[in-house]
């Protein structure tokens, strides 16, 4: 890795900027675009009233693409 770039795997990447569905350990469901994601699910969540949820990916079981 040069200049501090991080690579995201590509798999990942597809999702970003779309609607997807994130499902988390505890049973709950998050909706909305997908902002930012990175290698270990860590990810950022613009819902569909504007507000922004941070999730940590240890808490996610699955992103699906939410169509």
């Amino acid at each position: 890795m040069e200049n501090n770039e991080f690579n995201v795997n590509e798999q990942f990447l597809a999702f970003k900027g779309k609607n997807v569905i994130v499902g988390l350990r505890n049973n709950m469901e998050c909706e909305g675009t997908l902002i930012a994601i990175d290698n270990y699910l860590n990810s950022v969540i613009e819902t569909e009233n504007g507000g922004i949820q941070t999730l940590k990916g240890g808490e996610v079981n699955f992103i699906v693409l939410n169509e």
